[in-house]
């Protein structure tokens, strides 16, 4: 009985973190970040302000909760195109040209990481972007695992975390068009997982 406790108790906060991010989105998209105060969080969510320190110690905690849902968000729709994929390399290019391109329209996305909220966010996806990251490594791998199981994992896991540090770094400072970021990842980054070796 302990453990049905347990879920249960585990599913609740899991539904509560859900609804805090929800409100948190939308207080930021209303009033951006600098405006969004943890109190109107809490009376969006009917919690108080106590019960949402206690999920997130601070307004820095709240922001990297924000920064790996929608992190999450983004991996969990590549992974639908890694697995109807025709091939390796249509796989890398179609997933970061799918990200370059849906990051462009995403108005929470780009309010988080403008200059209302890049002082806190930006961080977030580089310098301190570990979990985002690893995230990523974790998702996005098992799906190419699953779709093209005769990588070798060791390449794989190296070439999915260097391309996310690369698809970053174009969202954070697009330089260059959706279509070309993604062609020239799919050449490098499948060259490396097809060439010599690197096939199981």
């Amino acid at each position: 009985m302990a453990g049905v406790a347990e879920r249960f108790i585990e599913r609740t906060r899991e539904r509560l973190r859900g609804e805090i991010l929800d409100a948190a989105s939308s207080e930021v998209l209303a009033r951006g970040w600098r405006g969004l105060r943890m109190q109107v969080v809490a009376d969006a969510v009917g919690v108080s302000r106590q019960t949402l320190y206690n999920e997130y110690a601070n307004k820095q905690g709240l922001a990297r909760a924000l920064a790996l849902t929608i992190a999450d968000r983004y991996h969990r729709e590549t992974v639908h195109i890694v697995e109807n994929s025709a091939d390796v390399r249509a796989a890398i290019h179609d997933t970061i040209q799918w990200t370059m391109e849906t990051s462009a329209d995403d108005t929470l996305l780009k309010t988080l990481l403008g200059a209302d909220g890049g002082e806190t966010f930006l961080p977030l996806y580089t310098s301190e972007g570990a979990p985002v990251i690893e995230l990523a490594v974790s998702t996005v791998g098992t799906a190419f695992q699953r779709r093209f199981p005769e990588l070798d994992p060791e390449r794989l896991a190296l070439v999915l975390e260097t391309c996310t540090r690369y698809v970053l770094s174009h969202l954070v400072l697009r330089t260059r068009p959706a279509e070309r970021v993604a062609r020239d990842a799919a050449s490098l980054f499948g060259d490396y997982l097809l060439g010599p070796g690197g096939l199981g």
